[in-house]
């Protein structure tokens, strides 16, 4: 992340509140806003598909269907209402009234007062020649060479997939023919094209797309170069809401959480005047808020969903357990006696029953009132734990999303469902990654004499960066199949069958 981005986020003043980071970050930027410029048939429908989600622009119409194009007219897109799109129709021949129109437009969007209404970057979409043919208009070669514009530009190259399968079609079969047909076409790309490759800024980058089968780490190069230009604050939203790079949205996490909530943990419980479980609930919401998924249910803010994450932490506690208070939940002197010490009501039942108002935690969470190592370990493993079930989500939403779009453009997201948030949960709460991270806490705590917030904050990080999961492929195989984990019946508010 840039300095001006460490700066913003150090001078963020909760004011001793538990407030969402992540939420400061929207109400100061709400929207990201990119101008995507470039002829029609280019692809830049199936390329806003690919990367921001299944369906967001019917591809055979455009973004702006039925309606004549005007470039002021924002597309907000329906899976994320952080997104606003600008289209251009691109420049014809002799087209000199709508260069100007995209020129002053771009002028005018980069110098308004208000983040939120300016532009963001730019997506100079060009389809690559595959039989010929000039690569730049007029009009693009002097948006590419202004000197006075004050928004990124990236140029992308668009349906990259063609000149590959033109050379690929010359190659003998062998293991290797698509590498060699992809390494190819790029070298006689830049070969044929030098001269007019020639006249692009050192500046300015470029990329070569495609949204078909086999072809994602180009939508991947496309996600990287973007976050790149982008500065400051908004390089967030653009984290959570592109589709296609994890290693993005889990380095959003890290650096949103690691300022302000996790650096408390040696502390953990010495929050003023707030529950712990309020902080579960802060760290809750700014990590998945990084992720961006398609909630439109809102199962990952659910009740459910928060007794079901904080049960994975149980086995921290259970080592010297002697530490932590022995109550025994359900009666009823034992219950006032917690409630008047903690001043927060245990939970009635256990996990797999209904859930009374209010008691949307593990039982642990209730208990805990002393800063001890085993409560320390649990809420690093917390915030671990939390972020690789949304790594196990990411990838099964995207195997459900190729399962249904098979035979079409390349499907970047699917809306999320119980069985899928089910399935996630399960893979990680039952794989025995998630008890090598544990044990590793274990290890952690017991060797580490003091613990200081930076030793223990460097380790909660160091854990999420070497403990990349996906689901095994038994669990990516039901996902695909769209298959039933027993969930669906039941009401994730209140953990009641329906």
């Amino acid at each position: 992340m840039s300095e001006s981005l460490e700066t913003q986020l150090r001078s963020l003043n909760f004011n001793e509140e538990l407030k969402s980071t992540f939420d400061k970050i929207i109400e100061s930027c709400p929207k990201f806003r990119i101008l995507l410029v470039g002829r029609s048939g280019v692809g830049k429908s199936a390329l806003i598909n690919a990367v921001f989600g299944s369906g967001v622009v019917d591809e055979e119409h455009g973004l702006q269907a039925g309606v004549v194009k005007d470039i002021n007219r924002e597309f907000v897109l329906p899976n994320n209402d952080r997104l606003v799109l600008h289209d251009s129709q691109g420049f014809s021949h002799g087209d000199g009234q709508n260069f100007e129109t995209v020129l002053k437009f771009i002028k005018d969007r980069s110098k308004r007062p208000k983040l939120e209404e300016r532009l963001h970057i730019i997506w100079l979409c060009i389809e690559i020649p595959v039989y010929g043919g000039s690569l730049f208009e007029i009009a693009e070669e002097k948006i590419l060479n202004s000197t006075d514009l004050e928004t990124p530009i990236i140029v992308v190259f668009t349906k990259f997939d063609k000149p590959v399968l033109k050379i690929k079609r010359k190659l003998p079969k062998t293991e290797d023919q698509n590498t060699i047909a992809r390494s190819k076409a790029q070298e006689t790309f830049c070969t044929d094209y030098a001269a007019a490759l020639s006249t692009l800024s050192k500046s300015i980058p470029r990329v070569e797309v495609s949204v078909k089968s086999g072809f994602k780490d180009t939508l991947d190069l496309l996600v990287n170069l973007t976050e790149k230009e982008v500065k400051g604050v908004i390089s967030f939203i653009w984290a959570s809401s592109q589709c296609p790079n994890v290693d993005l949205k889990i380095e959003a996490s890290i650096q949103i959480g690691r300022k302000k909530y996790w650096q408390g943990l040696s502390t953990s419980l010495n929050l003023p005047g707030h529950s712990l479980t309020k902080w579960l609930n802060v760290v809750l919401k700014d990590i998945i808020s990084c992720w961006g998924f398609h909630d439109p249910d809102g199962l990952l803010k659910s009740n459910l969903f928060k007794k079901k994450m904080t049960s994975l932490q149980e086995d921290l506690l259970e080592d010297d357990s002697s530490s932590l208070p022995k109550i025994t939940l359900g009666g009823t002197a034992a219950v006032a006696a917690l409630s008047s010490a903690l001043g927060v009501i245990p939970p009635a039942a256990p996990f797999a029953v209904p859930i009374a108002a209010g008691l949307i935690f593990a039982a642990w969470v209730y208990k805990v009132y002393l800063t001890t190592p085993q409560v320390v370990r649990a809420l690093m493993g917390y915030i671990v734990d939390l972020t690789i079930v949304m790594q196990s989500l990411f990838w099964l939403t995207r195997t459900r999303a190729e399962a249904v779009s098979k035979g079409g453009a390349t499907v970047a997201t699917v809306p999320l469902t119980k069985n899928l948030v089910e399935l996630a949960f399960t893979a990680y709460a039952t794989d025995e990654h998630s008890e090598t991270i544990h044990e590793d806490l274990r290890q952690f705590v017991k060797r580490t004499l003091v613990l200081k917030p930076d030793i223990v904050l460097d380790h909660i990080v160091e854990l999420i960066k070497s403990h990349r999961f996906q689901p095994s492929q038994s669990f990516a195989a039901k996902a695909e199949a769209g298959r039933e984990m027993g969930e669906e019946d039941v009401n994730w508010e209140t953990g009641v069958q329906a």
